[in-house]
């Protein structure tokens, strides 16, 4: 079951001006969403607000040097629904990443080199600074997202706007070794001892489930780095309303 937790934050203030000649106006008022959609295979999704639950400090700490095992979510469309997708986050901010397409059970385009950022960002229609996690593509592009930490599981969840609603397009867990599926899957992906860890040879399917029931993993548990609510008010007037 997926539980909502629902906050109504009126915010009163004015905007200042983005840039020189911006006029001014009234932040919106909103909800914000607890996350709960770990064991559900489908999408998330809502029109309301869900924040990053890791600060953008803590986010480093907690990525560097550790793999991201999951699946793309698609609403379980697709033959090969929960192929594996493997990150593997650097301290130097490299990322290396591996996914097998969920439609033919293939990989993508074979492992790749990309950077990660943990960034915060001042989000002037809300009237928030939120945190939020930047991808860098291999042609120089960004994309963002928003992670979602259970420290009692080491599962992760990354959530990306599909314009009007929030989704979840990304779940699974993090963990400090590899699984050896990314060699079958990305036979070019770094060896684990040039990535500072080691193989998981008990996870070799290259779906995400079978995986997780042959090995859950070495799990990244770190519930001191959770924070509930990471946004921080750009105006400090704020009236909380139950």
């Amino acid at each position: 079951m997926v539980i909502f937790s629902k906050l109504k934050l009126v915010l009163i203030g004015i905007i200042a001006p983005l840039v020189a000649g911006c006029s001014a106006g009234t932040y919106r008022s909103f909800e914000t969403v607890g996350y709960d959609h770990w064991g559900v295979q489908g999408r998330f999704e809502t029109r309301d607000m869900v924040f990053q639950n890791v600060t953008q400090e803590n986010l480093v700490t907690l990525l560097s040097g550790k793999t991201f095992v999951g699946y793309e979510e698609s609403d379980g469309r697709g033959g090969a629904y929960g192929a594996l997708t493997v990150e593997h986050y650097a301290a130097d901010g490299s990322f290396q990443v591996c996914r097998v397409s969920y439609k033919v059970g293939k990989s993508l385009d074979g492992a790749a080199t990309k950077r990660w950022i943990s960034r915060s960002a001042d989000n002037h229609n809300i009237g928030y600074r939120i945190t939020e996690l930047e991808f860098i593509e291999v042609n120089g592009s960004s994309t963002y997202g928003l992670v979602q930490y259970d420290a009692s599981f080491g599962r992760l969840a990354f959530l990306g706007y599909d314009r009007p609603v929030l989704r979840d397009y990304r779940k699974g867990h993090l963990q400090n070794d590899v699984p050896a599926a990314v060699y079958t899957a990305c036979p070019e992906f770094p060896a684990a001892e040039n990535l500072g860890t080691v193989v998981n040879n008990n996870q070799t399917s290259w779906n995400y489930f079978e995986l997780v029931e042959q090995d859950a993993g070495d799990r990244v548990i770190r519930p001191d780095l959770v924070t509930d609510f990471t946004p921080v008010p750009l105006n400090p007037t704020v009236v909380v309303a139950q």
